[in-house]
């Protein structure tokens, strides 16, 4: 209902039903939003949008690490520059995303039916739990489901009215699918799909050729706002399998459809079966020798139908070869199909009574889910891994180097700003094999990991652990863990071991040799080295195992800025090159390497090795 306002003779609609819509809609997603812990992908985000990135950086980082394209990382890089990089900031694209999808699904029903269907699904759409839930996640899930929402609104709109106008409109948000995630390329297609039909239905050569003009001309529009994704669907395309996917089964596929519908079989058994009726009710209207081109029902059924049929069908097929595709998450859009297929069921009864008692109820049942079943705003679903790396933060006062197999996210919280470059990205079987191999000094370290990785190590692993190490701390959270290791080994107090994993400008090998592939300098973290005699041993070796025009890879030592030689490794082995240093008084200490010598000639490369530095006193 619209309420008219008259102001200097000037009426302004005032959408009282729908305002109420979108502010539930807002509260919904508002409501917690911080509860629910950053879980994996959400640490991609805070990672590879973080506005600290120049462009170039942000640049390589979507196409070494992600999978989704940069559309959605520019505007949450654009929310953070605003309002702060966090993770309740980040989640707000999410929150707007899903807030727009309400307003969009009102258009789209009112647009296939009527403003009453509009109501219907909107309010529907907006107390759905597993789009309320997308709506509080810092991916583009959600923006997914916007973007077609909108992209079928427009859809209905040119095959209403078939012009320039609404060609461009379709063919701009047909696009902007592509741009939040891959998979949504299977969307476009639906759309196109629907096109196809709709083509069979018109009657005279004029329609047909204007239609088959203008459908070109929003598909060009389509593939010019696509262009940019294509190098990470190239990408993602080349991927093999997909380890976090089960494939598909009856049981599986069963409760990933549950999930996407609301989260229990009531609402799987009402979503899945309101295709039927509505099929039944579109044939029952059908008339003799009508002109089918101007059915609405009829297009309404085959756009709900093709959207969620041939959706679920490609992704179901695609399935059943290398890399499975049934996640909850890649099938966010049949959750809004759905809804409309239930609304426009809704709205085919013509007694108002009926219609909004059906709807309350529909509404009371995703409420329930919502807040007695799933009880999400209470229940844990998501790793913890923000509030987990904040607590190891808190305990490390001595900074001691910090171990995970997920260390490059972590290190968002961890050391965002690299200042302390205390992280090691492995697992802890690959740790305690540096240590084993000398490859890292044996030393305190945290271990964090998680995303359905329980604590579990190789029994040599355990081995080493149990006689070398003593377990002085735990911290377990939802889906992760952390756990403080105190080593048993005495550290005498004249040597001490530059960390290599510490220098700057620095490439290191798979087990954590500093490396050199071009001429460059790496410098170490500064510290305080006390007034004295010292040794300084810098272990190295060059490659490969022939010289190269009769030379091997030479490298300079500065101390404090200051050259202190320049050295020539050895091809053989590893040997450890002895520098005598005398620190005059207690202060910062900094050491440089530069590799000065690179070469290549034909298919051998001259490069530097560096496995261990160490200062020891006279």
């Amino acid at each position: 209902m619209d309420i008219n306002i008259n102001i200097n003779s000037k009426k302004i609609k005032f959408n009282y039903i729908l305002t109420a819509i979108i502010i539930l809609a807002i509260i919904l997603r508002l409501y917690k939003l911080d509860f629910q812990g950053a879980w994996l992908d959400e640490l991609h985000t805070l990672k590879e949008a973080d506005p600290n990135l120049t462009f170039k950086e942000f640049d390589d980082v979507i196409m070494f690490r992600e999978g989704i394209p940069h559309f959605y990382f520019l505007v949450v890089r654009f929310f953070s520059l605003i309002f702060g990089h966090t993770l309740y900031t980040i989640r707000l694209v999410s929150v707007i995303s899903g807030v727009i999808s309400v307003y969009g699904m009102y258009l789209l029903g009112k647009s296939m039916k009527d403003k009453e269907t509009g109501y219907i699904a909107a309010c529907l759409l907006a107390v759905h739990p597993f789009l309320i839930e997308y709506s509080q996640e810092a991916r583009s899930y959600e923006m997914l489901a916007m973007f077609l929402i909108l992209s079928v609104y427009r859809l209905t709109l040119f095959l209403k009215n078939i012009n320039l106008k609404n060609a461009i409109y379709l063919g701009i948000f047909s696009g902007l699918i592509t741009n939040t995630q891959p998979i949504a390329i299977v969307c476009v297609m639906s759309i196109y799909l629907i096109i196809a039909i709709w083509f069979l239905f018109l009657k005279t050569k004029e329609e047909r050729i204007n239609y088959i003009k203008y459908s070109f001309l929003s598909g060009i529009v389509t593939l010019l706002v696509f262009y940019p994704v294509y190098q990470i669907v190239e990408k993602v395309s080349k991927a093999t399998s997909s380890f976090w996917t089960q494939k598909p089964s009856y049981e599986y596929v069963v409760f990933v459809l549950q999930q996407i519908t609301g989260g229990n079989n009531v609402l799987l058994l009402i979503s899945i079966f309101s295709f039927p009726f509505f099929l039944v009710l579109i044939i029952i209207g059908l008339k003799k020798k009508e002109d089918f081109s101007k059915n609405q029902n009829l297009l309404n059924f085959i756009i709900v139908f093709v959207w969620v049929g041939f959706y679920f069908l490609f992704i179901l097929i695609k399935s059943y070869g290398q890399t499975s595709l049934i996640l909850p998450r890649y099938l966010i859009a049949l959750a809004p199909g759905f809804v409309l297929s239930i609304s426009l069921l809704i709205s085919y009864f013509r007694n108002v009574k009926i219609k909004f008692s059906l709807t309350l109820i529909m509404a009371f049942v995703f409420l329930y889910s919502l807040f007695v079943q799933k009880d999400y705003y209470n229940t844990r679903v998501k790793s913890q891994f923000n509030e987990l790396a904040i607590r190891v933060l808190d305990e490390n006062k001595n900074k001691e180097t910090i171990v995970s197999n997920w260390g490059w996210l972590l290190s968002f919280y961890l050391d965002r700003e690299y200042t302390n470059k205390n992280i090691y990205e492995k697992n802890l079987d690959l740790y305690i094999n540096d240590v084993k191999t000398n490859s890292v000094i044996q030393e305190n370290f945290w271990y964090i990991d998680g995303n359905s990785r329980p604590y579990a190590v190789a029994p040599e692993t355990q081995d080493f652990l149990d006689k070398n190490y003593t377990l002085n701390k735990s911290i377990d959270l939802h889906d992760c863990w952390a756990k403080h290791y105190i080593s048993n080994k005495i550290i005498s107090k004249s040597e001490k071991s530059l960390k290599l994993n510490q220098f700057s400008n620095a490439q290191f090998d798979g087990t954590g040799n500093l490396m050199f592939f071009e001429n460059s300098k790496s410098s170490s973290l500064p510290m305080v080295l006390e007034k004295g005699k010292y040794s300084i041993e810098i272990s190295c070796i060059s490659h490969p195992q022939s010289k190269i025009d009769n030379e091997n890879a030479k490298f300079m030592v500065f101390i404090n800025d200051k050259i202190y030689g320049t050295f020539e490794s050895s091809e053989k082995a590893i040997e450890t090159i002895k520098i005598d240093y005398n620190q005059e008084v207690s202060s910062d200490f900094q050491l440089d390497i530069a590799f000065i010598n690179d070469f290549s000639k034909g298919n051998v490369d001259r490069n530097l090795q560096i496995s261990k530095i160490e200062i020891k006193i006279k």
